[in-house]
């Protein structure tokens, strides 16, 4: 049995940060430009290509917004959903390595640079061990 780690080695934004670290401003324009095409800027970091149409909410039956189909942490206000980006790992190992891959491939999607490592489980240490 292998234990699987995501290394994110470089996040595609101006200042190295997640995405949900970037201001809402930038979102915004990105929906504005990705809806209207030409009614806000695209931003240059991120591909021409990407698809954020799972990233952003849809109006619900009574008009009440509805969450996006991809999952991530949401920009903008609740109520006021801008859209959701691709989450800041809260996990970063995985017993399963196709389930690891997925999560890189989405994120490498955006422009993120990273990699998988696969090593051996080992045994965590504990406060007893480390006194001896």
């Amino acid at each position: 049995m292998k234990i699987h780690r995501l290394v994110i080695d470089s996040w595609p934004t101006p200042d190295g940060k997640p995405f949900k670290d970037q201001p809402e401003e930038v979102w915004q324009a990105a929906v504005d430009h990705y809806l209207v095409n030409e009614g806000g800027e695209w931003p240059s970091w991120l591909p021409e290509s990407l698809d954020i149409t799972e990233w952003m909410p849809d109006e619900g039956e009574y008009g009440n917004q509805q969450w996006p189909v991809k999952r991530g942490d949401p920009i903008g206000a609740y109520g006021e959903l801008i859209m959701t980006v691709p989450r800041t790992l809260f996990r970063k190992h995985y017993f399963n390595k196709s389930a690891a891959q997925k999560v890189m491939a989405e994120l490498v999607e955006w422009g993120v640079v990273g990699h998988i490592e696969s090593s051996e489980p080992v045994e965590w240490p504990t406060e007893q061990g480390d006194k001896q």
